[in-house]
């Protein structure tokens, strides 16, 4: 997956059905990849829209349309927001803030 996540420009999850967790977006997040995906599910809890990654309205192929174009006509926010984006993933979802999670959790038993 490493050579995949090297060999594109962003990532685009249009997903219309509820995901619980996504791990292929948190994926290509970590490779300072740019994310376009819907709002439909947990995305919303990984993507602040417009700053780590795009947000749509499931369905909406206009504003998918939107996005990407504006994303492909403006490279420097593309780089921008991939860079937020690792910066989020580094911030909350590797494996060390996992643990220290499951700690907390399992202390307050």
């Amino acid at each position: 997956m490493s050579r995949f996540y090297q060999s594109i420009d962003l990532l685009v999850a249009p997903s219309i059905v509820p995901e619980a967790f996504g791990l292929s977006i948190c994926e290509a997040m970590s490779y300072e990849l740019t994310v376009v995906t819907t709002t439909s599910g947990a995305q919303s809890e990984i993507i602040q829209d417009g700053v780590n990654g795009f947000l749509i309205r499931p369905d909406d192929v206009d504003q998918l349309k939107e996005t990407l174009e504006r994303l492909l006509q403006d490279v420097p926010l593309l780089r921008t927001v991939g860079q937020n984006a690792r910066r989020r993933i580094e911030s909350a979802f590797t494996m060390d803030h996992l643990y220290a999670k499951l700690n907390r959790l399992y202390d307050s038993f």
